[in-house]
């Protein structure tokens, strides 16, 4: 069975080009997107402060002030609540959901493994979430119809580029 899942993984932070690319081409041909990055502050941003890109890509972060890196303030933590709130709201109304970094977004304390789960199995069934970044917990794989996870080459002088393996547990 495809569930519309698709995961892919890293050591380091950044945003996934693939997932962005594919949310892009998403909302060119008509789709309702939403990028959603869990841990990137922006100022005035926050459910009420989403941006739009082109007609069909909404992007949120939460309204906080920096990136989150390591435990988050109380005002950092409601913040992130308002904007889990504000994601499971809309998966009713999308077609593509580009969720980054909600793996950090457990180590941080901030969501709890559970949700990630419950709103990976609950989606509609018509709705494409993309999850990016590190630390996604091997519970999501089982829902997962592919699961990559790209390994950084940065530490041997004479590489370019990345490495990437690619498995599918379509069921």
């Amino acid at each position: 069975m495809i569930r519309g899942i698709f995961v892919h993984t890293h050591p380091e932070r950044g945003f996934e080009p693939n997932a962005m690319s594919s949310a892009l081409r998403a909302a060119a041909q008509g789709d309702r997107v939403l990028v959603a990055q869990c841990l990137k502050g922006g100022i005035g941003q926050g459910p009420t402060g989403k941006l739009r890109f082109v007609e069909r890509l909404e992007w949120m972060r939460p309204d906080i002030a920096r990136v989150i890196d390591s435990g988050a303030s109380e005002a950092e933590r409601l913040a992130f609540n308002a904007l889990w709130h504000e994601i499971k709201d809309k998966l009713k109304d999308l077609d593509t959901l580009v969720l980054d970094e909600p793996g950090l977004a457990i180590e941080f304390g901030l969501l709890d493994e559970r949700q990630l789960v419950d709103l990976l199995a609950s989606k509609p069934a018509s709705l494409q979430i993309w999850i990016t970044g590190p630390g996604v917990p091997e519970s999501v794989e089982p829902l997962a119809d592919t699961w990559t996870f790209t390994r950084s080459r940065a530490a041997a002088p004479h590489a370019t580029g990345t490495l990437s393996s690619t498995t599918s547990s379509a069921a």
